[in-house]
């Protein structure tokens, strides 16, 4: 997604300032060399985080890496703040060498990093709230649709042949839908309340 490609270098710049700033996470990150790719879902994007010797460089894309996680951006919340990754369920996928992916994650806690909220700041010049609003409309006809899709299985019956879905499984998924409504209203909350300040000025 090119929108949001063009926010890894500043990205790139306030995660090496927060490195920087905390030895612990630098330590963490010594003589490391293999990336780490990040998908987020709910966004359609993704990039590498790359070891180096002054920090990380943000990659644009999915390429060759050591290991690799799909998730949200509610979902790394979740595990920059410390949550077990086995304990996620289906809101998380690791691919590739788990305990790497723990160093390199475990060096953003040491930091502090709170990658949403830079997301946000950043993503407001380049129409955040409108991407916001659009994502949010998706998340809606999507949880709409999966209703709809389950209400017509549960009329048709087994003898239709149609397979109704795990309500464990539907459960998850919701909740991730609603997980991203509210990352959402945290982000336009940012925008609105930045665009206030600017006209206040």
């Amino acid at each position: 997604m090119a929108i949001l490609d063009a926010v890894l270098a500043p990205l790139e710049i306030a995660l090496n300032k927060a490195l920087t700033a905390s030895p612990a996470a630098l330590q963490q990150l010594a003589g490391e060399q293999q990336s780490l790719a990040l998908y987020f879902r709910d966004l359609a994007w993704g990039f590498r985080l790359q070891p180096t010797v002054h920090g990380l460089q943000l990659q644009a894309g999915l390429g060759e890496s050591r290991a690799a996680i799909s998730t949200s951006l509610v979902g790394l919340a979740r595990l920059l703040a410390g949550e077990d990754p086995r304990a996620m369920g289906d809101a998380l996928v690791l691919e590739g060498d788990a305990e790497y992916a723990e160093r390199l994650l475990g060096a953003l806690r040491h930091a502090r990093f709170d990658l949403e909220a830079e997301l946000g700041a950043l993503l407001e010049p380049l129409g955040a709230a409108g991407l916001g609003r659009g994502l949010r409309n998706w998340a809606e006809r999507g949880r709409r649709g999966l209703a709809g899709l389950l209400l017509g299985e549960v009329q048709r019956g087994p003898e239709s042949g149609g397979g109704l879905a795990n309500g464990e499984e539907v459960r998850r998924w919701m909740d991730e839908v609603d997980d991203l409504a509210v990352s959402l209203d945290r982000l336009e909350a940012r925008v609105l309340r930045s665009e206030q300040g600017s006209s206040q000025a």
